[in-house]
């Protein structure tokens, strides 16, 4: 399937490009490439994203009307395929590894608002035009009606965002948990455009009995005291506070650590060249000091050179000096000696 990065109109609401990519992704394994891209083309999408940038959200809701028209009944479970797989992603790519460590450690009532409030900052990157409004930690609302849907989405779209939640909130928050749409609170609203879910811990199949306590926190006792109850709220209500503060910092260190990451690669490289540089320097030294090595041995062999040269030079100037004293001696022998006295 061709991929290409697709630029948004300013103003047009936008959402990140898994909202397409898994949901294709699941089509393809389940009804095969022919389907898929059948599909794709109803939706009047000529081809995948790059998965590099933003994508229009109109993109993402063409989709899923294509694909609730031409598949309604497998719709629903391939939507909600789709809202697995984009969790993944999230967890694996965009969520800081510490602050998954932290909710992780965190008793469900603690780990559930922070998590909240984290979805809230970037639910823009999901929700697009629609509405996203969380009421505490185990519930919000989609609202759609001002966002100029024509029509009106399909329900698998509602779906994938049901999916979405419960696989961030089974991996990250609570491992039993399901993310259930409610029925509508007010007769005057549209359920196609408003949709209201909660994030239920304990699925009535499994169990009747309230969740047990989480470790280290003890049960309320409603027969205790309205005082007691009150200075607990106030102890959850603040650590909780403590927590977010916790989750904003560990944010703003991975937007720094993200910043540094250009920079380490150019340092890296530069580094990379000294080493290189260095790697040179030694070679350049180590032939050197082979050179040195060579002209040391050439030079003994000079220095026996001169010395023999030195010897024969001297057996030369020997033999000079014999002949020039014998030369000598023969002259003063054939000269007549004065032996007259001078007084």
């Amino acid at each position: 399937m061709t991929r290409k990065a697709r630029a948004s109109t300013p103003g047009e609401a936008e959402i990140g490009p898994n909202a397409v990519l898994q949901t294709v992704r699941i089509i393809e394994e389940r009804l095969g490439s022919e389907v898929s891209a059948a599909i794709l083309a109803e939706a009047g999408l000529s081809g995948l994203p790059s998965g590099e940038c933003m994508i229009r959200e109109t993109h993402a809701i063409a989709l899923h009307r294509a694909l609730h028209r031409r598949l309604p009944r497998e719709a629903p479970a391939i939507a909600r395929s789709a809202g697995w797989a984009t969790a993944d992603y999230i967890i694996a790519h965009r969520i800081p590894g510490a602050a998954k460590v932290l909710l992780r450690l965190l008793p469900a009532s603690l780990a559930a608002p922070l998590m909240m409030a984290a979805i809230r900052r970037h639910a823009w990157t999901f929700a697009g035009a629609g509405r996203f409004t969380p009421r505490g930690g185990w519930s919000f609302t989609i609202d759609r009606s001002r966002a100029g849907d024509q029509p009106a989405p399909p329900a698998c779209l509602f779906e994938w965002y049901g999916a979405v939640f419960t696989r961030l909130f089974r991996e990250l928050v609570a491992e039993r948990c399901e993310c259930r749409p409610l029925a509508s609170e007010s007769e005057s609203g549209d359920e196609r455009l408003v949709r209201h879910y909660r994030i239920a811990r304990f699925p009535a199949a499994e169990s009747q009995s309230p969740a047990p306590a989480p470790l280290g926190m003890a049960r309320i006792d409603p027969t205790r005291s309205g005082e007691t109850i009150a200075n607990g709220s106030q102890q959850v209500t603040a650590s909780g506070n403590a927590l977010r503060d916790m989750i904003e910092i560990i944010d703003r260190a991975s937007e720094r650590v993200e910043e540094l990451a250009p920079a380490s690669l150019v340092q890296a490289g530069n580094l990379n060249e000294v080493d290189a540089a260095i790697s040179d320097l030694e070679r350049d030294t180590q032939q050197n000091a082979a050179m040195a090595e060579q002209s040391s041995a050439a030079s003994a062999l000079l220095n026996e050179e001169v010395a023999r040269l030195s010897e024969r030079t001297a057996l030369f100037a020997l033999s000079a000096q014999d002949e020039a004293a014998q030369g000598r001696r023969s002259a003063g022998e054939g000269a007549p000696v004065d032996l007259r006295l001078h007084a």
